[in-house]
């Protein structure tokens, strides 16, 4: 900038000393049978031309002077007023900082102690559920206690009859509801009597009273009776079944 200043001022002076030369040529041309005016309007030029190279530059190093002293002035006013509002800023956001990285240990503080409230829950809880659970599982074994005992007392209760039934020593005081033709009395020998294939003392043996074991001639012509039955009632429409000879407990439970 200061150079820039220096070349103009120069360039300036360069076309004043022009246009003054070029006068003192036409007063040459005029005066050039006197060589000792000449001489003298040199040396006077020659006076003007440094005094005022002289002025110039006392002038030029006074505005370099000012200008570097207001320069330097700006500057430091400009970089003292940026330092202040840089540092204005820099406390703002680090205060601003402060208060967030407290409010985040506030709420990690908050959470830890949530976190041990809540591990203390969870133990109480996980404490009592074991203390419900050995609870139930007594209470489960005293009800199948109370069950089993329940049940063994109904299946001594024998099936209640009803009450239009008639009170009587043994079959012969049964009431007749309804009869359908005459029953016919044959007078014939007792299967007992007929063949010797029906023991009633081996189902005695085997099952208790008023049971028998078939075997024989017998025993297939039972097997024929109970195949007849059977197509007999799958031509009415019934499903056959095959099912296991043994079962569970609860399924032969009040069957009889």
């Amino acid at each position: 900038m200061k150079r820039l200043f220096v070349f103009l001022i120069l360039l300036n002076f360069s076309s004043v000393c022009y246009s003054q030369d070029k006068k003192n040529k036409i007063g040459n041309s005029i005066l050039n049978k006197d060589e000792n005016l000449k001489d003298a309007l040199v040396n006077i030029k020659e006076d003007f031309l440094e005094d005022k190279i002289n002025e110039l530059v006392k002038e030029i190093e006074g505005l370099n002077k000012n200008f570097e002293s207001d320069f330097s002035n700006y500057v430091d006013k400009l970089l003292k007023e940026n330092r202040n509002y840089l540092d204005q800023l820099e406390n703002e956001y680090r205060s601003k900082l402060k208060e967030e990285y407290d409010k985040i240990s506030e709420l990690k503080k908050n959470v830890d102690e949530i976190q041990k409230i809540k591990d203390l829950e969870l133990k109480i809880v996980d404490k009592k559920i074991d203390e419900i659970k050995n609870q139930l599982s007594e209470f489960e074994k005293e009800l199948s206690d109370i069950q089993f005992k329940l049940s063994s007392m109904l299946m001594e209760i024998p099936n209640l009859v009803s009450d239009d039934t008639p009170d009587g020593k043994d079959e012969s005081a049964n009431k007749v509801i309804r009869e359908h033709s005459k029953p016919k009395v044959l007078k014939s020998k007792s299967h007992l009597e007929l063949t010797s294939e029906i023991s009633l003392e081996l189902g005695n043996k085997l099952s208790g009273s008023r049971f028998s074991v078939l075997s024989g001639s017998i025993a297939k012509l039972h097997r024929a009776i109970s195949a007849f039955m059977i197509d007999e009632a799958i031509k009415a429409g019934y499903k056959e079944f095959y099912v296991p000879y043994i079962v569970n407990y609860d399924a032969l439970e009040g069957t009889g």
